[in-house]
């Protein structure tokens, strides 16, 4: 199997990784990094996206009340363990299953 079929796969990851960082940059940066800091999307320079949302799902931005979010610094780091050890597994799924191809096919 060409490895030409793993970039589009790896590109998407780094994209989606890149993203979720500079959102979380930008709360760093606008100091918003805790509830009585917490400040309107506009005022750190976000705009609501899928990303935004699957994060705020998952507590890492979280809504104050006046629309004014801050990050939660715990979650984040909570988060990322989660997802590196999500990918890791997956990671090692394919190459089980990969694996069990080449096995199929030596018996064969």
């Amino acid at each position: 199997m060409s490895m030409r079929y793993y970039q589009p796969v790896s590109a998407a990851l780094v994209f989606i990784l890149n993203r979720q960082r500079r959102l979380v940059e930008r709360f760093q940066d606008a100091g918003a990094v805790s509830p009585d800091a917490a400040k309107r999307l506009a005022e750190i320079g976000v705009t609501p996206s899928f990303m935004f949302a699957r994060m705020s799902a998952r507590g890492v931005f979280v809504p104050v009340g006046d629309e004014r979010w801050w990050l939660n610094a715990t979650v984040w780091t909570r988060y990322r363990r989660w997802q590196t050890k999500r990918m890791v597994v997956g990671g090692l799924a394919v190459l089980a299953a990969c694996v069990l191809v080449v096995a199929l096919l030596i018996s064969l």
